[in-house]
C-alpha cells in the first residue's frame, strides 16, 4: 500500500527536512559537501565525458575556429534540452503513479523543478526518477555519435558533457536518499511550494 503525506505524519516517521522551493539551490549546495560513492561515480562520468569530448575535438581535422564553434554549439544544446530534461522527470513520476505533476521555472534563480503534489516517493523510486534524464539523454547522445560526422560529434560529445554537469543536482538528491541507512520518503506540496523529507525511525 502506498504511503500518503498524512500516513507519514500519523505513523512512526520523522521529518528530516522541509525544503522551500525558492531555497532549493541552497539545499543542493549543502549536499555538495558530502563525499560518497554516488558523488564519486558522478565525477567519473564527468571525467570520462570530458576525455571523450577532448578525443573528438583533437581528432577532427577541421580548423580550430570551427572546432570551438561546434563545441559551443554542444553547450547551447545542453541548455536548450533543459525542458526535455524536466519532462523526463515528469514522465518518470507519471510512470510511478503520480497524478498532479508540474514543472515550474524559477527564472530569477536559474533552474527548473518538477514536482509531484502530495505524492510520496520512496528510495527505490527516487533512483529512477532522479537519474532518468541523465540515462536517457546520455544514451541517445552516445548512439548518435556513431552515425554523425566528426564536426557534429564534437557538438554531441560536448552536449553530453555539459548536460551531465547540469545533472549534478539530480545525483546529489539521489545521494541524499542512498546515503541514509534509514528508509527515506519525500513528497512535494505545490501549494506550500515546499518539499518534505521523512525517514522511518528505528
Amino acid at each position: 500500500m502506498r504511503l500518503t503525506p498524512q500516513s507519514l505524519k500519523d505513523q512512526n516517521f520523522k521529518l528530516l527536512e522541509k525544503v522551500d522551493h525558492d531555497n532549493f539551490s541552497l539545499f543542493i549546495r549543502q549536499q555538495r559537501k558530502k563525499f560518497s560513492t554516488i558523488n564519486l561515480v558522478y565525477w567519473l562520468f564527468v571525467i570520462c565525458f570530458l576525455a571523450m569530448t577532448g578525443y573528438y575535438f583533437f581528432d577532427s581535422t577541421t580548423s580550430i575556429f570551427f572546432k570551438l564553434l561546434f563545441l559551443g554549439l554542444g553547450v547551447i544544446i545542453a541548455f536548450v534540452l533543459t525542458p526535455l530534461h524536466e519532462f523526463i522527470h515528469f514522465l518518470a513520476y507519471k510512470c510511478f503513479g503520480a497524478e498532479n505533476v508540474t514543472i515550474k521555472s524559477y527564472n530569477m534563480l536559474g533552474y527548473m523543478l518538477t514536482n509531484a503534489d502530495q505524492f510520496v516517493v520512496s528510495k527505490r523510486e527516487m533512483k529512477w526518477i532522479a537519474t532518468a534524464p541523465f540515462l536517457i539523454i546520455t544514451t541517445i547522445g552516445i548512439i548518435l555519435l556513431y552515425f554523425l560526422n566528426d564536426m557534429i560529434q564534437i557538438s554531441i560529445s560536448s552536449m553530453i558533457l555539459f548536460h551531465t554537469t547540469l545533472c549534478h543536482a539530480d545525483f546529489l538528491i539521489l545521494n541524499y536518499f542512498l546515503d541514509s541507512e534509514s528508509d527515506i520518503f519525500m513528497y512535494d506540496d505545490i501549494q506550500d511550494e515546499s518539499t518534505f523529507i521523512y525517514c522511518l525511525e528505528k
